[in-house]
């Protein structure tokens, strides 16, 4: 168990380090490659037709002072950036989020939550090694409990056989932000599915103090362990 943690610690930390190389490079590897090649450049989204036009509109304005920005020689507020990811993820134009969430970290390789997001969107284009990555570089920039979970929902969706790095994850957040509610019901979640039953309902009553409004929930968590002790 020791061998198999130091190893994932140790892959971790490599893909940190991968993580830091790309921000550095981003652009220069744009310069002589096309980075979306066989990747999923749009995403299925639901909105009524008022909506997506207002989404639409807004996006082309954006994209329109950018550009005059540029023409300008001016300089271009990472904000407009982040209104142009955030409206182009709405729309589905995955393609146009990459790129504007590129420009802001070139623009700043410390954007934790740009880090985030970016990730999310390489996820949703199928670059699963540059996504990993990218959560890594936002919690090693951010060090926040949702980027934890951001990361340890990517690697339960993508790669469920790395079942024992989720709880290396999960464990490396607590000890760098704390007993946060949300760390303590997934470190829960993932003693209750292997059948440790007393370490799941522990964490489950810390998560319950942790947010009293999130106590009917944590109360059928803690029901649900319970049952599988009795099995």
């Amino acid at each position: 168990m020791h061998d198999i943690r130091r190893i994932v610690l140790w892959g971790l930390c490599g893909a940190v380090v991968l993580g830091l190389l790309i921000a550095g490079g981003v652009y220069q590897y744009q310069k002589s490659h096309t980075p979306n090649a066989g990747l999923t450049l749009w995403r299925e989204t639901q909105m009524d037709d008022a909506t997506r036009s207002l989404f639409s509109q807004r996006l082309a304005t954006t994209q329109a002072a950018i550009a005059a920005k540029q023409s300008a020689g001016e300089v271009i507020e990472t904000d407009l950036y982040a209104s142009l990811a955030f409206d182009a993820y709405v729309l589905g134009d995955l393609a146009v989020a990459r790129a504007a969430y590129e420009h802001m970290l070139n623009e700043n390789s410390l954007y934790s939550v740009a880090w985030n997001e970016y990730a999310k969107v390489l996820d949703d284009m199928g670059d699963y090694q540059g996504a990993e990555s990218a959560f890594l570089q936002a919690i090693e920039t951010g060090k926040l409990e949702q980027y934890y979970i951001s990361y340890v929902e990517f690697l339960q969706h993508r790669f469920p056989e790395r079942d024992e790095a989720v709880k290396i994850v999960l464990e490396q957040g607590v000890i760098a932000v704390g007993q946060k509610q949300l760390l303590m019901v997934h470190l829960g979640d993932w003693y209750a599915e292997h059948g440790d039953c007393d370490r799941a309902i522990a964490h489950f009553n810390v998560a319950k103090t942790l947010n009293p409004a999130a106590k009917e929930s944590i109360e059928q968590k803690i029901a649900e362990a319970r049952e599988i002790c009795a099995q």
